[in-house]
């Protein structure tokens, strides 16, 4: 209508050029305004109140259904497998002896926590730095275990001031060096990580025999491989120990017209006049590998995170990437950004040639089958990709969390429901020492009811809106051919299951477990604890929180307890072991270290407060003992 009117007022100006009268241009102009207030503000405001709102779910009742349908097949929830789930409160003897595969599994260690540790006994000099944790699985001794490691960037803005030249920088520092990788169920002694692969050069329980990490998460704008000067490769016992670049990455500067280009481009005259760069010379830039895929394929959303893999003696990085579009029919937009996904594709970049290939991991997608067809020598099929890439292959975070998010109203299929948001979901929150955050999606290793093994899973558990409660959990999976497939379990309706934040509350509320953390704030030690999992072990649900100490004045800090949880008690330990026990009814509920001496063994603890903490350890001894003999004379005075 406002369009008709648009081109009668046009019509009208066009031959009012021959009576040039005003009035005509205030007439066309104000019908066009009068209509668009009339059409677009006051009509649906009175249809919406008289005709609507009387009966509303009745007349949307069809529209209710055709978003719930189509948000369902534009975020892929509708293959989702709805099971129920028991949710039994007790972990007991029986539930713990069938379910040891995902107790030696349970994850010890965050991601912050790690990282800390990793910059302070894993760097070795000043210019290398852990920018980011990841988590995959990888076969150890015949297991599956989940492991969390780290790659070992290059920085040279940390380089000595006195370093800070053009050839140490450009031609000299050029590349990272090997990962830190530590399986999440190990705690070395001083409750510091064990390690799968370390030191430099790296050893361990998995071969890495090219370390060199030319295309990582850090890098300079450019750098010069094959000059006349020799790579930094890492620092060796005898001195340094240098290499020379033997891979495909970078632009040959074959000639006097190319380094003039790259000089001017980099807006660097040392390209162009340096004695150090020969014909061989290879200038590499766009190293980091977001940068590297955006360039590449733009048209396609990235994960936000891409992982490293140690597979082949060599490292990878695995990169998830979306379609996306606006223009799905009837669905719901998510954040307002897109109202379709597909993870489609996964980009497979080496660390050391700095190659992309991509992989269609959906070729059931509409929208990357139109990709392929416009690129036909860029995607390969999935089947193409290396095994030894294949079996690290995981659900991508970034789909899981907008599905999970999609999920909290579009897990109701009924239309009346719906409309009466009876079951809406929410995302757990946690809270402890007063900072209060989301329970993130998080990966585990973990057997599914009813299978008969652990696999690698995704897990995000789900409260009622507004309550605290749990009402179940989706996994998504990531092994051999259950690859993709997510399962969701519903706890019954009738039974009071902990959410985080409740089991959080009982933690808090611990006697014991309180003291101890009074008593180590008291002696100069930072108390942190961690992520708390919501595990499925069985028919029962585990709840599993590192706690972390560290000096006040240095970011080192060291894993000194589990908590672990079920519906009956709340226990915490140095070790998982002793904790399952102590759930499972084998060891008793009571920590038998005195806090005194854990207190006096805190890290950042002096000398002088360790020696006052053991004289109150022999003081409390010597008042126990004394009043023993006076217990033991009353007991014989009045038997």
């Amino acid at each position: 209508m406002l369009s008709l009117c648009a081109w009668a007022g046009a019509g009208v100006l066009f031959f009012n050029r021959r009576f040039k009268n005003p009035r005509v241009v205030y007439y066309a102009i104000g019908a066009w305004v009068g209509l668009a207030l009339l059409a677009g503000s006051a009509a649906p405001t009175l249809v919406q109140r008289l005709r609507v709102e009387p009966s509303e779910l009745a007349l949307e009742k069809t529209y209710l259904a055709n978003n719930i349908d189509f948000t369902r097949k534009a975020y892929g929830l509708t293959d989702i497998q709805s099971r129920s789930h028991p949710a039994r409160g007790e972990v007991d003897a029986n539930i713990v002896a069938d379910n040891q595969g995902t107790i030696q599994n349970i994850r010890l260690w965050d991601e912050g926590p790690l990282l800390q540790s990793y910059n302070q006994i894993q760097f070795f000099r000043l210019y290398y730095d852990f920018m980011a944790v990841h988590t995959d699985r990888y076969e150890v001794g015949g297991q599956l275990r989940q492991v969390m490691l780290a790659t070992r960037e290059l920085s040279a803005e940390k380089l000595p001031d006195e370093a800070q030249r053009w050839v140490n920088r450009r031609l000299q520092f050029t590349h990272g060096y090997g990962v830190a990788m530590t399986p999440v169920t190990e705690v070395d002694q001083g409750g510091r990580p064990g390690f799968f692969i370390k030191d430099v050069p790296p050893v361990g329980e998995i071969p890495l025999t090219r370390p060199d990490i030319y295309y990582g998460l850090k890098s300079l704008d450019f750098l010069i491989v094959r000059s006349g000067m020799k790579e930094f490769n890492y620092p060796g016992q005898d001195g340094p120990v240098y290499v020379r670049y033997e891979g495909q990455g970078g632009v040959q500067l074959s000639g006097f017209f190319r380094r003039l280009i790259y000089s001017i481009k980099f807006m660097d005259i040392n390209i162009l006049i340096s004695g150090e760069i020969a014909s061989d010379s290879r200038i590499q830039y766009r190293r980091t590998v977001p940068e590297r895929f955006s360039t590449v394929t733009p048209f396609l959303m990235r994960d936000r995170e891409a992982y490293p893999v140690v597979a082949d003696g060599r490292l990878f990085w695995i990169q998830d990437a979306y379609t996306v579009t606006r223009r799905y029919p009837y669905a719901t937009p998510y954040e307002n950004r897109f109202n379709y996904i597909r993870n489609s594709v996964k980009a497979v970049v080496d660390a050391y040639h700095g190659t992309i290939d991509y992989y269609v991991a959906d070729p059931s997608d509409p929208m990357i089958q139109t990709y392929q067809a416009i690129f036909p020598g860029l995607f390969k099929p999935l089947s193409d990709m290396p095994g030894y890439l294949r079996g690290h292959l995981r659900y991508p975070l970034d789909l899981f969390t907008i599905q999970s998010q999609m999920l909290l109203q579009y897990h109701m299929e009924d239309t009346v429901v719906f409309y009466n948001k009876e079951d809406q979901w929410s995302i757990p929150i946690q809270s402890s020492f007063g900072e209060t955050a989301a329970l993130r999606p998080y990966y585990i290793v973990a057997r599914l009811p009813g299978e008969e093994k652990e696999e690698f899973l995704l897990i995000q558990p789900f409260t009622p809106a507004d309550r605290h409660n749990l009402v179940g959990w989706i996994a998504a999976r990531s092994d051999g051919e259950h690859y993709g497939k997510m399962e969701l379990f519903r706890f019954p309706s009738g039974r009071h299951v902990d959410g985080p934040n409740q089991v959080e509350a009982r933690i808090d509320n611990d006697a014991v477990i309180s003291e101890q953390f009074t008593l180590w704030g008291q002696v100069g030690s930072e108390v942190s604890r961690g992520i708390l999992l919501v595990i499925p072990i069985g028919d029962a649900i585990l709840y599993a929180e590192p706690v972390f100490l560290k000096p006040e004045t240095l970011d080192f800090p060291e894993l000194r307890r589990i908590i672990l949880a079920d519906s009956r008690q709340v226990v915490m330990h140095p070790t998982l072991d002793d904790g399952i026990d102590v759930l499972a009814g084998k060891l008793p509920a009571v920590e038998a270290t005195p806090l005194v001496e854990e207190a006096a063994k805190a890290p950042g603890v002096s000398a002088t407060i360790a020696q006052s903490i053991e004289e109150i350890r022999r003081t409390l001894q010597e008042a126990a003992g004394k009043l023993e003999e006076l217990l033991d004379r009353l007991q014989q005075q009045n038997p």
